[in-house]
Formats: C-alpha cells, sequence, structure tokens
C-alpha cells in the first residue's frame, strides 16, 4: 500500500504450526536481487519511503547476511546451484556458485555460516515462507530444496541446479521468466475446446460411462481405489464391453488402496476384469513384504480417464458407489451405517489440445507399472478456454501444492475453497495473510463421519468423528481471523425415511475458486499428504464463464449450509476441546 510517499507492507513471521503472528524488529527489503534496506517493522506494519520499486522479497534474518547474499546476486558470472546446509560441505563443482538452504528452523544460522564461510546461507522460509515445517519427513527435504530454487527462479535469479542429500545432482535448465506458474509447478499455458463441470454424482457417473461406451481405439483409466463394490462392477462391465469391441482398455490403480498387489490381496472385479479380452490391467506401487512408511505415503492419488485421445476426465472421484451415487438416488433412513451416505465430489471433463498433456501423464503413469505404451498422440485441434493441468510426482517436486500457494498469496478479493481434509498449515498462514489483506476466505467442508438433520451420527465409524475435529480445528483459527467455514447440508431427499432430515455428508471434492478468474479442480487435496507424498493432477481453468458457473454452485452449497459461528458458545466450546489435536495431529496419519 502506497500513501502520500509512504509505503505500507504487512509482515507476519509464521510459526513451525503454521500460525501467523505480527512480526517486530528489522526486515531486510530485498529489491532486485539487492538488499536495498533495513525497515522497522512494529507489530507487523513496515513503513518506509516510497521509491516506486516493489520488494521482490523481505527477509526476517540478519541484514549483514543479506548484503553478503546480494553481493553474491550481482556477480552474474556463473550458475546458481543450492545445496542442504546440513551438508558437510559444498558440492565440487566449479562451474556454479554454491548457496547453502538452512532448512531446519532450529539450526543455529551463525554456525552454519561458520561451517560454510565460502558459501551464502540462505533460509528456507525466508524464500517459501512455509513457516518451518516441523512435521515434514526427511524424505521432503529435497522437495524443499527444489522449492527454494524454484522460487529463486520464479524472481528470476540463475539457478540452475539443486544437491539433495545422498543423491545426484539435479539440474534445472535455463531459467524461464514471464510465467510464475510454469517455474514454480510446470504448469504451462494449454487450451481446451470444450470445459464440462461435473459436480453432481449422478451426472459425472452417466459422463463417464458414456464416454466409456463412446471409445472406439484407446481407454486409458486410471484411480487411486476401485471399489469391489456394485458402482465398480458397473465399470467394468463396460470397460469388459469396450475390450470386447476392439477398443485397447488399460486401467491403472493404486496397489495399496485398491487392494489389488499389495500386502498378498487381490482385488476380485480387478481380477475378474484383467482376463477381459482387450484389457489389460496393472497396479502402481505395489507392497511385499512388510511396508516402510514410503510404501504406505508414497502412493499414486490420480484419478484420469483419456477416451480416443479426444476426451478425458480429471476428477476427485475414486471408482466407487459413494463417489458417484446421487444424495436423490439413495434410501436413507436414521439407523444406517456411515458407508450409505454419498459424498459431495467434483471432476471435469475435457476436450481439446490438452487432452494430450492428460493422455502423457497416464502413459508415463502406467511405464512406471512396467506397461508398455506409445506416447499419448497429436494434440486435440482447436480451443479457446485457458487452462493448465498440473501433474504432481510424489516426494519429486511440489506442484500442485505451489499452484494452490500462488493462487493464494496472488488473490485480490475472495478464495473460495472446498475440501475436508486437514488444512496444510502452510496453506492456512496463505489463507490468513489473505484475510489480513482484506481478502474474503469462504471454506466449504463436511463431516467425514456424515450427520443427520439432528446432529446426530449415522452408524458406525466412530474414529471418523476424530478426523472431523482435526479438520474443522484446522479451520477455527481461521474463522477467529473473519473466514466462513460453512458445513456443507444436502436438504431432505424425497426417497429418504422421516427422522433423517438434512444430512451433513463428507465433501471429497477438491475445488479452489479465486476472484471470480480461476478454479482448480482434480484429485489434490489441501493437505500434507497431498503436498508432498502422494502423486497428483489437477486443472486450473482460467475462463471466466466456466469459472462463473462453478462460483454459482459452490455459493449454492454454502448458503445452503451451516456456518461456523466464533460467537456461539457451542463453537466455542468444540474449538477449545480439539485445538490441541489439531495442531499436533500426526501429518504422516493424513
Amino acid at each position: 500500500m502506497v500513501r502520500a510517499g509512504v509505503a505500507e507492507a504487512r509482515i507476519d513471521r509464521v510459526d513451525g504450526l503454521g500460525r501467523a503472528r505480527p512480526f517486530t524488529g528489522v526486515a531486510t527489503r530485498v529489491v532486485g536481487g539487492i538488499a536495498a534496506e533495513g525497515v522497522r517493522v512494529d507489530a507487523g506494519r513496515a513503513r518506509w519511503r516510497d521509491d516506486g520499486a516493489a520488494a521482490v522479497a523481505w527477509s526476517l534474518g540478519d541484514v549483514a547476511q543479506v548484503r553478503t547474499l546480494s553481493a553474491r546476486l550481482a556477480d552474474e558470472g556463473r550458475p546458481i546451484g543450492l545445496f542442504d546446509a546440513a551438508d558437510a560441505a559444498a558440492p565440487d563443482d566449479a562451474v556454479r556458485r554454491w548457496w547453502a538452504v538452512r532448512l531446519d528452523a532450529d539450526a543455529p544460522a551463525a554456525g552454519l555460516r561458520a561451517k560454510h564461510p565460502a558459501c551464502p546461507v540462505v533460509d528456507a522460509d525466508t524464500l517459501l515462507g512455509d513457516g518451518h515445517p516441523d512435521d515434514l519427513p526427511d524424505a521432503a527435504r529435497a522437495v524443499r530444496l527444489l522449492r527454494c530454487a524454484r522460487h529463486l527462479r520464479a524472481a528470476g535469479l540463475g539457478v540452475d541446479a539443486v544437491a539433495p542429500p545422498a543423491a545426484a545432482l539435479r539440474t534445472l535448465g535455463p531459467v524461464r521468466g514471464g510465467d510464475a506458474l510454469v517455474e514454480l509447478a510446470g504448469a504451462r499455458p494449454d487450451r481446451a475446446r470444450r470445459v464440462d463441470l461435473l459436480f453432481e454424482n449422478g451426472a459425472a457417473r452417466r459422463a463417464l460411462l458414456d464416454d466409456i461406451a463412446a471409445a472406439r481405439r484407446t481407454l486409458h483409466l486410471q484411480t487411486y481405489i476401485f471399489e469391489p463394490d456394485a458402482l465398480g462392477a458397473a465399470v467394468a462391465d463396460a470397460l469388459r464391453a469396450a475390450g470386447a469391441r476392439g477398443v485397447r482398455v488399460r486401467v491403472l490403480v493404486d496397489a495399496l488402496y485398491s487392494g489389488h498387489g499389495a500386502l498378498g490381496r487381490t482385488n476380485p472385479v480387478l481380477e475378474a476384469l484383467a482376463t477381459a479380452t482387450g484389457v489389460e490391467v496393472r497396479a502402481a506401487r505395489p507392497v511385499w513384504g512388510v511396508p516402510g512408511l514410503r510404501d504406505l505415503k508414497a502412493r499414486d492419488h490420480r484419478k484420469l480417464v483419456v477416451v480416443d485421445g479426444r476426451r478425458a476426465h480429471v476428477t476427485g472421484r475414486n471408482v466407487g458407489a459413494a463417489y458417484y451415487r446421487g444424495f436423490d438416488e439413495v434410501a436413507l433412513g436414521p439407523d444406517d451405517g456411515w458407508q450409505q451416505v454419498p459424498w459431495l465430489d467434483a471432476g471435469v471433463a475435457l476436450e481439446g489440445p490438452v487432452v494430450r498433456a492428460l493422455g502423457q501423464c497416464f502413459v508415463d503413469a502406467w511405464r512406471a507399472a512396467g506397461g508398455e505404451a506409445r506416447d499419448a498422440g497429436p494434440a486435440g485441434a482447436g480451443g479457446e478456454i485457458p487452462v493448465r493441468f498440473v501433474v504432481h510426482r510424489s516426494l519429486e517436486d511440489a506442484n500442485t501444492l505451489e499452484v494452490y500457494r500462488r493462487l493464494f498469496d496472488e488473490a485480490a478479493r475472495e478464495i473460495l475453497v472446498v475440501n475436508t481434509f486437514p488444512l496444510q498449515f502452510e496453506l492456512r498462514a496463505a489463507l490468513l495473510r489473505a484475510r489480513a489483506r482484506g481478502v474474503t476466505v469462504r471454506v466449504l467442508v463436511g463431516n467425514v463421519r456424515p450427520l443427520r438433520g439432528d446432529g446426530q451420527p449415522f452408524r458406525g465409524g466412530m474414529i471418523r468423528d476424530l478426523a472431523t475435529a482435526v479438520i474443522h480445528g484446522r479451520l477455527d483459527p481461521l474463522v477467529q481471523a473473519g473466514a466462513e467455514a460453512v458445513e456443507h447440508r444436502v436438504a431432505a431427499q424425497p426417497g429418504w425415511a422421516a427422522g433423517v432430515g438434512a444430512v451433513r455428508p463428507h465433501v471429497h471434492a477438491k475445488l479452489v475458486c479465486v476472484d471470480g478468474a480461476r478454479l482448480t479442480v482434480g484429485s489434490a487435496n489441501l493437505d500434507i499428504t497431498a503436498g508432498y507424498w502422494e502423486s497428483e493432477a489437477l486443472v486450473s481453468i482460467e475462463h471466466a464463464p466456466t469459472v462463473a458457473r462453478a462460483r454459482e454452485v459452490i455459493d449454492g452449497w454454502l448458503r445452503g449450509g451451516l456456518r461456523h459461528d466464533p460467537g456461539d458458545p457451542g463453537w466455542q466450546a468444540r474449538a477449545a476441546r480439539r485445538g490441541w489435536i489439531a495442531q499436533n495431529w500426526p501429518s504422516v496419519l493424513g
């Protein structure tokens, strides 16, 4: 903000739990890679004489160190490489200038500077603003190092390599200026000729089965979970019929979560499907013997369908009844189990040039699972709808996380989020910053154990109450900061018994809508599992008419939901009970 020759900024320090606190002290304003000046900050408010230059970054660290870094930035003779400051020494490489990155919040900066006297030592949180996440596994250190490199590259600096601990040097190629999402997340601009939003479960099921029935040459389906239920059987029958008429059908599932090729289990529906003419079934990341943490967490969570290389689905829906059965298609009674209640979910079907990128994503995953496949084929013709297809690969990058961060950090008016997973502290901090600058933040959330109209849960699944407490508890600081959290509520349907009332179901959708201009939909939740551990895919749609249609639906959900009221004594009591567990819940549990 600028006023009467004085510029102002809000500066918060984010702790390891993602909580933003107003900073007091001296911050260094970095402009064009040069430490411009030290600015006094009182209770989060920084003021300085406006010189017309926007800060690239603010450092809350040692000013002298920032000036040393700035001097190195001015040396344009060689590219820059980053390595983990916990390593014994910089890589032996005369081609690059090496910078040490402090990834551990509790590692004394002075000690690291003494350890690496020939290298600048930069703080990861200064570059990422991710609050020094202390719940990340060691396996994610290399990804945070890569994120630091990408953020510097997005600022125009010549970082071209990272050297993760105990791993080969990773080169990044030349800096691609002008589009931060390309640099940060590999999210290249693309085009679609048609975009169909699939928000209603029954309509999504019909679209899936119709597209399978329309396949003539190839049908590729990837899912995280393939349930051996009636819906799974119906999809398998459609795939079997496609193979029988000469379509080459490939089905790729996550071995662990589809129960096929993991821990000695096989999925009976998939086992039968694999014997069908023209159908090949593969399981991604099979698990043999006693599983380790990486076996359990580094799964493939993507859900894609590609038909003849001309039409494709990106969705949050697994193959199962909960995801594809409409609320108006079930007969619910007050004594039913929680499994009988459908979930709110979302997906999108696309046609046009972007389908090639989705097809290549499937081909790459198929090959990684041991299958043989050609490339995705030629791009579809035509298309005026701007989109980006974003792929995140487990523990190799943080592409979908970076897209969410960028959207939240750039929001000017409104952020709408639809998701019921434990909000990652880094993303919560970004939402809190958005609130601090006046952005409206509204979150539609569900109940992992669905509730009847009287507020009582459906039968069974008591452990899911704990998950709901963690998820809602992560939202409480946002509510206290003026954001809205609204529980999704579905009005009583004609087929439901008396006593059920308006149901508050689980919300499995993964939607973000920003400023009425951008919409993301896909498989990536807003939790730390999606951010780092599991492979994900999403589509970012940058087409105002399409986004407006989505926003109208989301607005309807919000209007019909149950708002969390911070002035309600009941909400206050619940927030107090779940505060500790929400902050300290182990991220490894999801």
